[in-house]
């Protein structure tokens, strides 16, 4: 009787066992629907890269956009990680200083040893043509040395022949920033690549991304008019200019140089100025603090004019908001014939700045300079929570367009990038975030 009752015991709690909720304990299983991240590629520039603050460094790698997105769904995603401070030219806050300066220690190379391809193929300062073209930091197609095209391909072949020869399942490409951002962060005194270049050249991409076989998203160019870069200093300026008006002084805004040539320049005016009519560069905060010195005042004088290379003014703006807008229909035409997911950066970025903002998760979240929380300090690339952003527009695209069911990234779970306690610091009274000349010299995009 004993025996009979001992299992009968162990079969009862077997069955307790067996009907106890232990949801706790086990890993939910993500639903990917027709999209398979078995091999999950990422191609592109440093905003693919995880690149932030000038420089790429473990750190913020670690939230590159398409690495929260891999976490997400679970898969292995190899990064080309670089020790902190990163590749050099790190911006940081100086509060001895009240600046924001670059720091001149450098990282290196952590996992070189890896014997695959990397997962992510971003490469800083890439161009268009340098994803088909480029097999080394010294063979660009822009024809800048990059040494950071060494650390990520590792002389093993170009990015898509790399994306190629890993057999992907899943690739995500953002491309074609640089091929205009060049040219606008110059002050429109660089080149851009010719818009009917830009077409044949992605629609060649387009062609090699659906060669794999993968399943494939892609990502349009954001406007300039959304990325404190440019849209920082010029209100500040404009403040600036507007009070020694009140003052009584003659001037009727800021001289800049319209070209190369000596004597040709334009005059922004205090609205120009405060409505983003005409844009200064963030590389202008280091001549803001001498306007009007000398007996020859600096930016009020024809012949001591605001330099060019600091000022996007109203033609150029025109201009590079209609190469923006042709780069985003050649990419949405590829697209479209290719059958890929298209994420538009350019409306999600644009509808940001004009509706001053949006909110994730209780906070709200603006394109302003530091105080935004989406812009790290070089004013260009994201912060931890912009990746946030970024990869959570994928996730819609990639839900929507393959039938998935993919949560986002949880923005309060992800740490912040930059310190805002003391972030007033570095900003004058008008505005002006304090940069050093030479601070923003090692910027890539």
């Amino acid at each position: 009787m004993k025996k009979y009752l001992m299992i009968l015991t162990s079969i009862v709690f077997l069955v307790f066992i067996g009907c106890e909720d232990r949801t706790d304990t086990i890993e939910p299983v993500v639903e990917t629907g027709n999209a398979s991240f078995a091999k999950y590629v990422s191609i592109g520039n440093s905003l693919t890269a995880g690149y932030q603050s000038s420089s790429l460094y473990q750190s913020a790698q670690e939230y590159s956009y398409p690495n929260l997105i891999a976490q997400q769904v679970g898969a292995d995603f190899v990064q080309p990680l670089i020790s902190d401070p990163g590749s050099g030219g790190r911006l940081e806050f100086d509060f001895a200083t009240q600046s924001v300066v670059a720091n001149s220690a450098q990282g290196s190379p952590i996992n070189t040893s890896y014997n695959g391809i990397y997962n992510n193929l971003g490469v800083p300062g890439a161009i268009l043509a340098d994803v088909l073209l480029t097999t080394s930091g010294s063979s660009t197609q822009s024809g800048a040395v990059n040494p950071l095209f060494d650390v990520v391909l590792r002389g093993q072949g170009t990015m898509v022949g790399l994306a190629t020869s890993a057999a992907p399942s899943f690739l995500t490409c953002w491309i074609g920033n640089n091929d205009i951002l060049g040219h606008a962060t110059s002050g429109g005194t660089l080149p851009f690549v010719p818009t009917a270049t830009f077409n044949a050249v992605y629609t060649q991409l387009g062609q090699a991304l659906a060669a794999t076989g993968a399943k494939v998203v892609v990502a349009n160019i954001p406007p300039v008019t959304a990325i404190p870069f440019f849209t920082t200093v010029g209100p500040g300026v404009g403040l600036a200019i507007q009070q020694l008006q009140a003052a009584g002084l003659p001037i009727p805004g800021l001289v800049y140089a319209k070209s190369s040539t000596p004597g040709d320049v334009a005059v922004a005016s205090v609205a120009d100025l405060i409505s983003g009519n005409v844009l200064i560069t963030l590389t202008g905060s280091s001549s803001a603090g001498s306007l009007g010195s000398g007996a020859d005042p600096f930016g009020f004088s024809p012949t001591n004019p605001w330099p060019d290379a600091f000022v996007v003014d109203p033609d150029e703006l025109s201009n590079i908001n209609s190469v923006i807008d042709s780069y985003n229909s050649s990419i949405q035409t590829v697209a479209s014939a290719n059958g890929f997911g298209l994420v538009d950066v350019n409306g999600i970025f644009g509808s940001i700045a004009s509706n001053g903002g949006v909110m994730l998760e209780g906070k709200l979240y603006t394109t302003a300079f530091v105080s935004g929380g989406l812009f790290s300090l070089d004013g260009v690339h994201p912060t931890n929570h912009g990746a946030v952003l970024i990869a959570n527009a994928f996730i819609d695209v990639i839900n929507s367009k393959y039938s998935a069911n993919i949560a986002h990234v949880d923005i309060t779970k992800i740490p912040g990038s930059i310190d805002l306690a003391k972030k007033n610091v570095i900003f004058d009274k008008f505005g002006i975030p304090r940069i050093p000349e030479g601070s923003l010299d090692n910027l890539l995009f």
